[in-house]
């Protein structure tokens, strides 16, 4: 059968490939090797149409070499294609032009030198049986999950082009065809020739197939990214406006307890100046301001809290404490031992609790240590079962004999055994062993909602 009608026939199907390949390539997304794919396919259509030349009035070269070299650098694309498109790394261009160049020597050699269509054939067919099979090996090795059995039909076409070369091989060695016409070949030959355009149109076909699905499974995994990122932001945008609600009635409730706290230094001003119309300006100011800071401590350690609802109680303590030795001057003269455990109060516990503080430190302050003697006082905070301990205690001076903290006309004292026993619903109780100690007990359920810890 004459080849000009084989090739006529070939390069119709691989224009028809390359163009709907291209169309893919051009119109949707196309991976990495795609090209080299739509590369093939020209390769294949430009050696099928110089296969059309007379070969009468054109040189071997033109007619004969070429057009094979184009047949078989198609599938060695079509390798760096399926490489790169499975995302390994593609064989070199050095080796492919090696490889190129091992066919092309002998190949010409049966061409000028002497001329035998045999030798040709079996040179071709050893060629495509390597890159047939080398395709087969990598489709098999791998398998991409967006392909289901497509990459293994793609595989199973390979291995079929190559078996095809194989048998075309074997039956050109076992029957060593005579030099044919220039443009005949074996009627055998032909139809291997038609099988193997059967081969590669499926072959084409499924790697647009591929393509499609590798887009469609893309797409799934980007969708499902993007309903991931949707609900996070939903919920971010849900918990936002939690947080800024809660925020508003935290606000709220801190504006109705600065309000409470003006009107708790009112009441202690109205008390103080009935209960001791003797005390002069200077003292009564400098009472309440001790109050004021007191009260202010706690809002200002709100403030720097990520929490407004609550306090560490043994912070607020401690500070509060430092802050009336340092505010007046006594750092050098008394020193101080703070031992306080993690107790989450609520401002309304926690500002009762630091004016009974404050009035136990400026008790010692104003009696414990005269004439400047130096001194300690100490701090520990605890729990005990479902009970908080609060002991305060200096090595001062101590008490008067016959002290009775239910009975002492003094304010200070009197007001911190009232607030305990009354607001808090505490006891308080008094101790003058080398110096004086107070030890204050109370539920934690007393306290306005107060954390576990």
């Amino acid at each position: 059968m004459d080849t000009r009608i084989i090739s006529a026939f070939t390069l119709i199907i691989s224009l028809a490939l390359g163009a709907v390949m291209a169309l893919v390539l051009l119109k949707r997304k196309a991976y990495p090797g795609y090209g080299q794919w739509v590369a093939a396919c020209l390769c294949r259509a430009a050696g099928s149409a110089l296969y059309l030349l007379p070969r009468d009035r054109f040189p071997p070269w033109l007619t004969i070499i070429l057009p094979n070299f184009l047949l078989v650098f198609d599938p060695l694309l079509c390798l760096r294609g399926t490489q790169a498109f499975r995302g390994r790394r593609p064989i070199p261009w050095a080796m492919v032009a090696a490889f190129s160049l091992a066919f092309c020597l002998p190949f010409s050699l049966f061409v000028y030198a002497v001329p035998l269509l045999s030798a040709r054939l079996e040179i071709f067919s050893a060629t495509m049986i390597a890159v047939d099979f080398s395709l087969v090996a990598v489709l098999a090795r791998n398998r991409a999950p967006y392909s289901d059995d497509f990459d293994l039909f793609q595989a199973a076409a390979w291995a079929f082009l190559g078996s095809l070369n194989l048998f075309r091989l074997a039956q050109t060695a076992v029957s060593g065809s005579p030099t044919l016409g220039s443009s005949e070949l074996p009627p055998l030959q032909v139809a291997i020739v038609l099988a193997s355009n059967v081969g590669t149109i499926f072959v084409c076909l499924t790697q647009v197939v591929m393509n499609g699905q590798r887009v469609e499974y893309d797409l799934g995994i980007a969708q499902g990214e993007l309903e991931r990122d949707i609900a996070e932001k939903e919920r971010v945008e849900l918990e936002l406006r939690q947080a800024i609600a809660e925020k508003q009635i935290l606000l709220r409730e801190l504006y109705h307890r600065t309000k409470n706290s003006m009107q708790s230094i009112i009441s202690m001003m109205n008390i103080v100046a009935a209960k001791h119309p003797e005390m002069t300006k200077e003292d009564f100011v400098a009472d309440i301001a001790r109050k004021i800071e007191t009260m202010s401590l706690v809002h200002d350690k709100l403030c720097q809290a990520r929490d407004l609802s609550q306090l560490d109680l043994g912070d607020y303590l401690e500070d509060l404490i430092k802050l009336s030795i340092y505010g007046n001057g006594l750092a050098d003269q008394i020193t101080m031992d703070l031992e306080t455990e993690r107790v989450l109060v609520s401002i309304e516990a926690a500002m009762p609790i630091g004016l009974v503080l404050c009035e136990l430190v400026t008790n010692v302050i104003k009696h414990a240590f005269p004439a400047g003697e130096r001194g300690e006082v100490a701090l520990r905070l605890s729990r005990e079962g479902g009970d908080i301990v609060l002991g305060f205690s200096d090595n001062g001076r101590g008490l008067p004999p016959g002290f009775d903290l239910a009975s002492d006309r003094g304010f200070g004292l009197k007001m911190a055994y009232m607030i305990v026993e009354g607001q808090i619903g505490g006891t308080m109780a008094v101790e003058s062993d080398r110096g004086t100690g107070f030890r204050i007990r109370f539920k934690s359920e007393a306290l306005s909602r107060a954390d576990g810890g």
